[in-house]
């Protein structure tokens, strides 16, 4: 893999605009692919143990530039592999984050993918017959799709063709009562029937995984980038950790969950307590966690501010003047 150098500005518009990269991030870029690429598939491993699930934790501070750094290493990395970019702080208004991952990796893949992408309607089906109006509504912001849109994005022509000539009588979501509504989601949360879904879903990741893995000008793993989790409801950054690990734990996907890991763990206290230890307890989710280095404050201050302002010349131009700086006195 090559390095990457992000020592100029992108040029818009044929690209997202990104500024030139002062704080040598690049070289962090450029280290975590080859881990991440090797962890997630390597053809030197026996057969079985070619594919992996990887999960990675890059923490940084609040301003560290968290953002900047996972957009644009994804630009780099979908020139050869297949991408997703999910900001999980625009969407925490969701109950759902299921839905706003899976409606990113199809929406994404699918303009990647030389393949069609759907999802079999039994593992999904029930979340058009529960959702209320308000859920409804919600969707539409989360992935700028109604429900109706999403059920022609998930599955292929053929499908919904079979399912409108077959099931053309059958009640709507809108046409079950509030009281048919509540049953269907207690129907929902059996054990079973989740289980199920849950093994569909995985199925079909699978299947995408290997298509890829054939598909000229693409390599394997997918990257998947979780963005601002630490920024989000506490109920929805942990719901979305639990999605990750139990529903998205398929060999060839890497997950890179971007947070201020201090913050987060802080987020997680407020649910279980303060006594729970919550640095134990994020460690389950991840794999491996890896910091960006805190930059120096003069590279920092480049970047967030016009420098020039503060050197002696500019201050002269403006008549301010500098007090004298004062010697500490020494105790007596």
């Amino acid at each position: 893999m090559k390095e990457f150098n992000w020592s100029k500005a992108t040029k818009p518009p044929l690209e997202e605009y990104f500024p030139a990269d002062k704080l040598d991030r690049a070289r962090y870029a450029t280290f975590l692919s080859r881990l991440l690429a090797q962890e997630g598939f390597d053809e030197s491993r026996p057969d079985d143990e070619q594919k992996k699930n990887y999960v990675l934790n890059l923490n940084a501070e609040w301003g560290a530039g968290k953002t900047y750094f996972l957009k644009r290493w994804s630009r780099e990395l979908i020139v050869d592999f297949p991408v997703v970019y999910i900001d999980a702080w625009q969407q925490d208004y969701s109950d759902d984050p299921f839905l706003t991952v899976i409606a990113g990796i199809i929406k994404q893949l699918q303009l990647q993918a030389k393949f069609n992408i759907t999802i079999p309607k039994s593992a999904v089906s029930m979340f058009k017959a529960v959702a209320p109006a308000i859920a409804q509504g919600l969707t539409k912001k989360i992935s700028g799709i109604d429900l109706d849109e999403l059920h022609t994005l998930l599955f292929s022509d053929e499908e919904i063709e079979n399912d409108q000539n077959q099931n053309s009588n059958k009640l709507t979501g809108s046409d079950f009562s509030p009281a048919v509504k509540a049953l269907a989601q207690n129907l929902i949360k059996d054990h079973e029937a989740k289980n199920k879904s849950i093994e569909v879903i995985k199925s079909k990741l699978a299947d995408w995984v290997s298509k890829f893995e054939k598909q000229e000008g693409k390599s394997l793993p997918i990257f998947i980038f979780i963005d601002e989790l630490d920024r989000c409801r506490p109920s929805y950054a942990v719901e979305m950790l639990e999605t990750i690990k139990h529903i998205f734990d398929v060999k060839g996907i890497v997950f890179v969950v971007a947070t201020d890991t201090e913050q987060l763990q802080h987020t997680i206290k407020s649910i279980y307590g303060e006594g729970f230890d919550a640095k134990i307890y994020l460690g389950r989710f991840f794999n491996s966690r890896y910091s960006l280095k805190r930059p120096v404050l003069k590279d920092f201050l480049s970047v967030h501010s016009d420098t020039t302002k503060f050197e002696s010349g500019y201050l002269e131009s403006k008549d301010i003047e500098l007090l004298p700086a004062q010697k500490h006195r020494k105790p007596l």
